[in-house]
Order: structure tokens, then sequence, then C-alpha cells
């Protein structure tokens, strides 16, 4: 098995010329300007959602009317136990039309 020696590996990277060292310094370029016809007078900000960010607020919308509807599941299920629920056909039939139309 062959042994590395690794005391010279300070004195190679003394010896090694540096990129930054050898790079030419550059004059500092002034900022760019900016258009006239893109200053915070006239411009106007645009949002754009991802398909994942819509899908994401929907379905909190629809956790939070999750919870509304226990609210009314319960409150409807004490009615029944109650005996105080009563049915409106002319109500089911008419949500009933709604849909198929």
């Amino acid at each position: 098995m062959k042994t590395m020696d690794i005391k010279k590996v300070g004195s190679y990277m003394a010896n090694t010329p540096h990129v930054q060292e050898n790079r030419p310094v550059r004059p500092e370029e002034p900022p760019a300007q900016v258009p006239k016809n893109l200053d915070a007078e006239g411009a106007e900000d645009r949002v754009q959602f991802s398909r994942e960010a819509l899908e994401l607020a929907r379905s909190r919308v629809m956790m939070d009317r999750e919870e509304i509807r226990t609210e009314k599941v319960d409150a409807l299920r004490q009615k029944i136990q109650d005996g105080t629920y009563t049915v409106d056909p002319q109500k089911i039939a008419a949500r009933m039309l709604d849909e198929i139309i």
C-alpha cells in the first residue's frame, strides 16, 4: 500500500497562482440608468400565481367550509334527535331541478 506525503501541500498552494490575483483591475462602471418609461410613476406591478398556489388557496377555502358544514351537520343532527327537523318537499324538488338544468 502506498502512502501519500501531505507535508508538501502547504508549499504547493503557496506556489500556485490564484486567479483573483492575476485578474486585471477594471474601473468601476457607473450605475445603470432606469429608462423613463419604467420609472415608478407609470409602472404597473403584476402578480401571477402558479397553479399549485391557486389549488392551495382553494383547498384552504374548502377546509374552512368543512368546519361550517360540520357545525351545520351537528345542528341538523340535534334537530333530528329532538324531533324538530322538518323537510320542505318544495325546496328539495326545486334544488333537484336546479342541478339538472
